[in-house]
């Protein structure tokens, strides 16, 4: 029987450590992605019905996206208008209030809107921490 050795033990310890932090880039960067795709489809207008109120672009003009935020091991990002009502046209994200009954059928709901981009998001993530993986200990 031939003894254990520790050969590379060092170097990939250290692929470990930068991975670590490279990861953790990656969390923010990832976040930023995914809350500039979902703050672009939330300024997205639905087609004008006809009618005569005229829009004025305040609830697209208002919607804004935060810098990702890190909360222990998760980074969360959030998308948010300043119009008052923006939960008649859009809802919760939770799904908890879809939207006032005039706006059904017309805007997309926020919470089927996240439903939407979630696997999207999901794939753009996981193919960017596999390739950091690659790069750190190749393949």
């Amino acid at each position: 029987m031939s003894p254990a050795t520790t050969s590379g033990i060092v170097e990939t310890a250290a692929k470990f450590r930068a991975l670590s932090a490279d990861l953790k880039a990656e969390g923010s960067a990832s976040m930023t992605l995914a809350t500039t795709m979902v703050k672009q489809a939330v300024k997205t207008y639905p087609p004008p019905r006809p009618t005569r109120y005229v829009r004025t672009g305040y609830y697209g003009q208002n919607v804004t996206d935060s810098a990702p935020i890190e909360q222990g091991t998760k980074v969360v990002g959030y998308v948010t208008s300043a119009a008052p009502y923006s939960i008649y046209l859009r809802g919760q994200p939770d799904g908890s209030y879809r939207q006032a009954w005039m706006h059904v059928g017309f805007w997309q709901p926020l919470a089927d809107l996240i439903d939407d981009y979630r696997d999207k998001i999901t794939s753009l993530v996981n193919d960017r921490i596999v390739a950091l993986i690659r790069q750190a200990f190749g393949g």
